[in-house]
């Protein structure tokens, strides 16, 4: 998760490295020499409907005050860089406005019903989560669930540490739980197309090439070199990523083999969807004439489903030996 490679960084992500790097920065400030300009970012059923403040609507979203939040949400937000990969920048912003706009909506709704119902509610808590909880939904439904280990009986799936986060912020107060369920409520909304949202809200191309002219040029992030070295800070880190960095070189040998022998599906534009990834190999290889692996329909069929093209789906599943798992990092990383 946290691979110094470029396909794993920022590397043609703008938004998320935009939308990161904002929320750090504006929480701290206020947090350490702005602390004194705190109240200005919360915002109660009083700020809202009797003072009709709606100004705070906007700046309760650009900060967060729980430093746990912080933290847990800003590893959030880097990780779901995954879906600004798959879906291009202007669609994952578009996503993000629109869901976000949706959540608070509801957020306003739920804290009149709880007013009237004569339920006390504190400030809700601040911050993005607006648009960090309705990704959990395309989360949950896309991204395929491959078990890693085992605790007491219980599959542990690489998602189970995104979870795990979600969970901790929802569960700091009853105003936390309000707040992740409008966002969970907006993400299904917007997957069921509720009134034709991804119709009528969309980031026009005029908007995003003014954007990419402008501020993409000044977070462009450079290339940057795969560092082979073990970063782990532990003897049992290291082991663990020498080992994925065998297998890796394993998965390249494989699809060099594939390659030479005139086994692949299709060729894609320019060096192909694992130019960048396998480069440098064409020459290495030959003579070998191990069948391909085959491939379960099942596999193509859950990867399909995530919106790559079938026949991507089937070479990244020949070139990782049907490991789910490494050929979705495959597909999402160099698509």
């Amino acid at each position: 998760m946290f691979s110094t490679s470029r396909s794993v960084g920022f590397y043609h992500l703008p938004v998320s490295k935009v939308f990161v790097s904002s929320v750090i920065v504006t929480s701290l400030a206020v947090s350490l020499p702005l602390h004194h300009v705190r109240h200005l970012f919360v915002y109660t059923y009083q700020d809202i409907f009797d003072k009709l403040e709606l100004w705070r609507l906007i700046t309760s979203k650009l900060v967060f005050l729980d430093p746990k939040d912080l933290v847990c949400g800003a590893i959030l937000i880097f990780y779901w860089r995954i879906f600004e990969r798959k879906l291009g920048s202007q669609k994952y912003c578009s996503y993000l406005l629109a869901t976000g706009f949706l959540a608070s909506l509801l957020e306003l709704a739920a804290l009149y019903c709880c007013k009237k119902a004569e339920l006390d509610l504190d400030s809700l808590p601040t911050g993005p989560l607006s648009f960090l909880f309705p990704l959990f939904v395309p989360f949950f439904c896309d991204i395929p669930r491959v078990a890693v280990t085992n605790i007491l009986g219980i599959p542990v799936t690489g998602k189970t540490f995104t979870y795990i986060l979600g969970f901790q912020i929802a569960s700091t107060s009853v105003e936390s739980v309000i707040v992740a369920g409008c966002g969970l409520i907006s993400g299904l909304l917007y997957k069921a197309n509720f009134l034709k949202i991804k119709d009528w809200f969309h980031v026009p191309n005029f908007v995003a090439c003014i954007a990419d002219k402008t501020l993409g040029r000044l977070v462009k992030t450079e290339t940057v070199q795969q560092i082979n070295t073990p970063l782990g800070a532990t003897l049992e880190l290291q082991r663990q990523q020498e080992i994925e960095r065998l297998e890796e070189q394993l998965a390249r040998q494989q699809f060099r083999q594939m390659r030479n022998m005139g086994g692949m599906a299709f060729q894609p534009r320019g060096a192909g969807i694992f130019g960048n990834l396998f480069d440098g190999g064409a020459q290495q290889g030959q003579g070998h004439n191990q069948p391909a692996p085959a491939v379960q329909e099942e596999q193509v069929r859950t990867l399909v489903e995530m919106g790559f093209v079938r026949e991507n789906v089937i070479e990244a599943l020949r070139a990782t030996n049907n490991d789910v798992s490494m050929a979705t990092n495959v597909l999402l990383h160099n698509s």
